[in-house]
């Protein structure tokens, strides 16, 4: 192959590589807004939304890693995806939050459906 062929094989994948880098850029960013969304979701109680997004979310990390990270991007992308997991934090929080207070209301209606047929039965005594 000619010298100029090979400079232009390589001015090819460095303008590939620059556009999945920005691709990856993009992605990442959405990545982080639908992260925000499902914190956003969660804190009001919104589980079918926050269910919804990680569906989108999932998609976007798929496509994001689907070709290597750009090693002139990786400490962005390693500062973005250390943003989206302590935003992952902060929801799984607020998901053991919703299961704790989930698993509080079914004992306390139990509860109450005792007490109500107790007092049925004591009423059908009288």
């Amino acid at each position: 192959m000619p010298p100029s062929d090979i400079q232009s094989t390589d001015a090819h994948a460095d303008h590939v590589e620059t556009e999945l880098t920005a691709s990856q850029t993009v992605l990442l960013a959405d990545t982080l807004a639908i992260t925000q969304e499902m914190l956003a979701s969660a804190q009001q109680d919104d589980w079918n939304a926050v269910a919804d997004l990680e569906m989108r979310r999932r998609e976007s990390l798929q496509l994001c890693f689907q070709s290597a990270v750009a090693e002139s991007e990786s400490e962005a992308i390693a500062e973005a995806l250390a943003v989206i997991l302590h935003l992952n934090e902060e929801l799984l929080n607020l998901l053991n939050l919703a299961r704790d207070k989930s698993l509080e209301d079914a004992r306390s209606s139990s509860n109450s459906h005792r007490a109500a047929v107790e007092y049925r039965g004591v009423e059908t005594i009288r």
